[in-house]
């Protein structure tokens, strides 16, 4: 074999080894995507849980319209899921208006705000509804 057909398999060599691992690396980055937005959805599943069990201890009359905001007020709680601990914090439960401004507030309606923060596979941390732009939802008294 001549030096210029082994300079061609030693390119060669070396072209697809650069692009076995770019293809790699380009998996690995997508594999941590997957894993974040695995992550963040967990988190948003949390945060609707809590949302959903308002909602039933109010329709059930578990708790009263005025109870809820002395339940979640200064509320925070460690949710495992997959050998992942979920730190939920409740960052607002105030009275406010149907649209959820709480400067001009009604006893009839209640804005209940979530922040979750996780440590993720890859030891990032993910912050899921944060103080400044939380989960919310509000909440209505239908007792009439």
């Amino acid at each position: 074999m001549g030096t210029g057909q082994m300079l061609l398999v030693m390119l060669a060599v070396i072209l697809f080894s650069t692009i076995l691992l770019t293809m790699y690396s380009n998996i690995q980055d997508q594999a941590r995507v997957i894993e974040r937005a695995r992550t963040m959805l967990q988190g948003q599943k949390i945060a609707d849980k809590y949302f959903q069990q308002i909602e039933a201890e109010l329709i059930g009359n578990v708790h009263t319209f005025s109870e809820i905001n002395s339940i979640y007020s200064n509320f925070s709680e460690i949710v495992t899921v997959n050998n992942s601990d979920y730190h939920v914090r409740c960052e607002r439960a105030e009275y406010c208006n149907k649209n959820g401004n709480t400067p001009v507030a009604s006893n009839d309606y209640q804005l209940i705000e979530f922040s979750i923060w996780v440590i993720d596979a890859y030891q990032d941390s993910v912050v899921i509804g944060t103080s400044s732009s939380p989960l919310q939802k509000v909440f209505a008294d239908m007792e009439f």
